[in-house]
């Protein structure tokens, strides 16, 4: 009887190693375990917890380097063959690229405002929150 009880109690045993082995080499590691972490830093204002899960220098620099890819497509496409119109597009793309550095400054600034006051004082008329977008990731 006591054997038994010492088997069953390795046994036991193995099964929450091995539980704790999956949690901590598997489940910590998937995206879904992410984006928990993500929104729980969002709604504990804990801006380690997101900069650990959030590569926000790379996340925003991306996401400039993506507008304003979209705008030069989109707004300064060379249309003509106009001197003038080639020259304000060049204009237009030579100050874009000296506003990069402080756009991404400036995202970065409000998106960790965003994740340590769920909300952004700013005095621009636009307004991010994560608050959406990060809710309806995590629940995967």
């Amino acid at each position: 009887m006591k054997k038994l009880f010492i088997i069953i109690l390795i046994l036991v045993l193995l099964l929450l190693a091995a539980g704790a082995g999956y949690y901590y080499f598997i489940f910590s590691k998937t995206p879904t375990y992410a984006f928990t972490q993500i929104k729980k830093a969002y709604d504990t204002h804990d801006i380690e917890l997101f900069k650990k899960y959030v590569d926000v220098d790379s996340f925003c620099e991306q996401t400039v380097d993506d507008y304003v890819t979209w705008i030069s497509q989109s707004d300064l496409a060379d249309t003509g063959t106009d001197v003038w119109s080639e020259l304000g597009s060049s204009i237009a793309k030579g100050m874009i690229g000296l506003m990069k550095p402080q756009m991404v400054t400036e995202m970065k600034k409000g998106l960790l405002d965003s994740v340590e006051n769920n909300s952004i004082n700013s005095s621009s008329s636009q307004t991010y929150s994560l608050k959406d977008t990060i809710s309806s990731l995590s629940n995967l």
